[in-house]
Parts: C-alpha cells; sequence; structure tokens
C-alpha cells in the first residue's frame, strides 16, 4: 500500500532512517529501501510502499513551487503520419509555372519541385532543336545572317549560325520559376531561404543543394507552414 509522510531522519551507516506517516505512524528504513537516484533531504515529503510493515520505494515528492513548466510533447514518430496522393508530374508543373511562379513562401513537396525540373528540362532540349532547325532552314550559309560571325568547317564551307533566341526564351521563363520553387524546397526540408546562397561555392555548391533539395518532408507543421505531404 502507498503512504505518504515525512522523512525525520536519514539513514546513516550506525542508524536507520525515519520517516513518519500523515496518520503520525513512525518507520524505519535503510539506504537500498530508497528509490534509485534519489536525493532526500531530512523534513522532505516522501512517497514509499509499505509492505509487510517494511518501508519499500521510498521516493521524494517534487514540490509544486519548484516544478517548471510542463516540458512540451515530443514530436509524434513519423510512422504516425500518412502521406497524402501526389499531384500528376503535369498538374505539379502547370502550378509552379501559374499559381506559384512568384510565390516565395510556403513549402513544396519533392514532387512538385522536381516535376518543374523534369519538364523545364525537356522543354529546353526541344527549344534547342527548334533553334538549330530554324538555322538550319532560314541560314543555309549564304549570310543571311550576315552581321553574325559565321561558322566554318575548315574547309570555308559557311556553316548556319545558329541563335538561340528560343531556348532563351525558355530558359528564363523556367529559370523565374525555379527558383522560388526552390527556396519552397528548402522550407519543406526545414532549411531557410538563405541555403540557396549555397549554390554560389564553387565545385560542391550545386550538389550540396541538391542533397537538400532532395530530402523528405518534414512530417510536422514548420516555420513556413504545413507539411505539403503529411497529414495525421
Amino acid at each position: 500500500m502507498g503512504y505518504r509522510g515525512l522523512l525525520e531522519r536519514l539513514p546513516s551507516a550506525g542508524a536507520a532512517g525515519r520517516v513518519s506517516t500523515e496518520h503520525g505512524e513512525d518507520y524505519e528504513f535503510n539506504a537500498h529501501h530508497v528509490r534509485t537516484g534519489e536525493t532526500l533531504s531530512e523534513g522532505a515529503a516522501v512517497d514509499f510502499i509499505l509492505f509487510r510493515g517494511e518501508v519499500r520505494d521510498l521516493f521524494r515528492v517534487p514540490d509544486p513551487a519548484t516544478q517548471t513548466a510542463e516540458a512540451p510533447a515530443a514530436p509524434l514518430p513519423k510512422s504516425f503520419f500518412r502521406p497524402s496522393p501526389a499531384d500528376s508530374v503535369v498538374t505539379c508543373y502547370i502550378r509552379a509555372m501559374s499559381k506559384r511562379m512568384f510565390v516565395y513562401t510556403g513549402r513544396d513537396r519533392r514532387k512538385d519541385y522536381f516535376s518543374l525540373l523534369l519538364v523545364a528540362l525537356v522543354l529546353i532540349f526541344f527549344a534547342n532543336m527548334a533553334d538549330e532547325a530554324l538555322a538550319a532552314l532560314f541560314n543555309t550559309g549564304q549570310l543571311m545572317f550576315g552581321w553574325l560571325p559565321q561558322d566554318t568547317d575548315g574547309d570555308g564551307v559557311t556553316e548556319p549560325v545558329v541563335v538561340y533566341g528560343i531556348t532563351l526564351v525558355v530558359a528564363l521563363a523556367h529559370l523565374m520559376a525555379i527558383v522560388p520553387a526552390t527556396i519552397r524546397r528548402l522550407h519543406d526540408a526545414g532549411y531557410s531561404a538563405n541555403a540557396l546562397w549555397i549554390v554560389l561555392l564553387p565545385y560542391v555548391g550545386i550538389f550540396v543543394l541538391l542533397i537538400q533539395t532532395f530530402q523528405d518532408s518534414q512530417t510536422h507543421e514548420n516555420d513556413y507552414g504545413p507539411s505539403p505531404k503529411y497529414t495525421a
């Protein structure tokens, strides 16, 4: 049975300790009857178990006046959250290029971000092919673009000059969407927008940034908003 009382005397080498209950009963105990790790002092309020007239598992009652505020609850494990279904690549791309093209706040899950990058690379590739086809069609070496330096193959034969105008327009349009999308992806992984500056680090910066954007969404709501992927 559990009891509450006051510690009248600490146990020592020559004498047992003594504790009195709320009902005025006194019991003796030894050091091995104290809960492991407890620090006791005379006059302290204690709880203990009385088993066959012997004190067991004696420990100090925390003083409400000295107790700190309740610690925040530990974050829920990732297994508690369920990933929500992701949109298609085309839907993610259209959203990034329209509604969220100039949005630097909030969070983007990995599929949103890499869908934008994938489609952008494909469109830039086809824009490059279109530029080369137009050069071959309209600039056949007859100096139609005579104000441009002409390429030769070493035999004095004039080659078409490729003006990558379409490629430049397509690349710049997507760059305006990729920069804010990268910031939102960093937010989703728990980084601030300042992490984007790592790309300026020679040789390794782009790889560090890529590793950061590959990280999974944080399950909980962070400083940049709720998770776009996980729901409780």
